[in-house]
């Protein structure tokens, strides 16, 4: 009840308005069709472990049996996540696509073996803009670089987050590159055209520091997330609603889950 709908994930989702009442909210297990699944996964993912493992021998980096079998397990996992809901189009990062990819052969594999029309084979849909969104220190936006900026807090922290990020140290009167620019690829999520165009070309023209564009960032990405964090706030006076936005998801998760199983477990002759 409570407990549950004050905890940050589900309460940001709603509030972010990220697919609400919608399966994305469906803790149900994806186990049920993962062995359905796993004896068309060996070839395609052992491709995929050995790009990784040739990486991992040129960063001179080890790992352990764990770590071996989640370069096997997560990517059907993260099929079966897909595959369960007949998602036809999943919307992913650049980085990502590789997941997508798999989950398609995993389920040609299946079709191919059991009948036509057994999964739905997903395409991945990949934004030109937000094909890979870049993070404070310059590289991708990840929480395993420790580098993204959260949605909601006090504006204070987020604005010290910002006004870390590491610039070279052109003087103020000079013209600013844009190339490769970490405050240029983060405004351009939260400005229109226009002002993006004036901040590309307050860069070009100089006159302005680092501190006065990342000022402006800062203030740019607070406002664009003024209504999110108003919803936020009206939601948290009101635990119930989030309950009942994550009953209503789990309840059409588990409708179309169940659809999904069955037309599996008949194609692979389980019933």
């Amino acid at each position: 009840g409570a407990r549950a709908s004050r905890s940050r994930p589900p309460l940001d989702r709603v509030a972010t308005q990220v697919l609400p009442g919608t399966p994305a909210h469906e803790k149900l297990s994806a186990t049920r069709t993962l062995w359905t699944m796993c004896h068309a996964a060996l070839t395609q993912l052992e491709a995929s472990v050995l790009e990784y493992e040739r990486w991992r021998a040129e960063a001179q980096l080890g790992r352990g049996d764990a770590e071996l079998h989640g370069l096997f397990a997560y990517p059907v996992l993260m099929a079966a996540d897909i595959l369960l809901y007949d998602a036809n189009l999943v919307p992913v990062g650049k980085d990502q696509k590789q997941h997508v990819e798999v989950t398609r052969d995993l389920a040609i594999k299946i079709n191919q073996a059991h009948g036509e029309g057994t999964l739905v084979v997903p395409e991945p849909i990949i934004r030109d803009d937000t094909s890979i969104v870049m993070g404070l220190d310059g590289r991708k936006m990840s929480k395993s670089y420790n580098n993204t900026l959260p949605i909601f807090g006090d504006e204070k922290p987020l604005k010290k987050l910002i006004m870390r990020i590491i610039t070279d140290s052109t003087p103020v009167e000079e013209p600013k590159s844009t190339d490769n620019s970490t405050i240029l690829a983060l405004y351009k999520l939260f400005a229109d055209e226009p002002t993006f165009g004036r901040m590309i070309a307050d860069h070009q023209q100089g006159g302005y520091g680092y501190g006065d564009l990342k000022k402006r960032l800062a203030e740019a990405y607070w406002d664009y997330f003024t209504d999110m964090r108003a919803k936020r706030q009206e939601i948290l006076e009101n635990t119930d609603y989030v309950d009942e936005v994550l009953q209503a998801g789990a309840q059409r998760a588990r409708e179309e889950a169940e659809k999904v199983l069955g037309r599996v477990r008949r194609a692979v002759g389980l019933i």
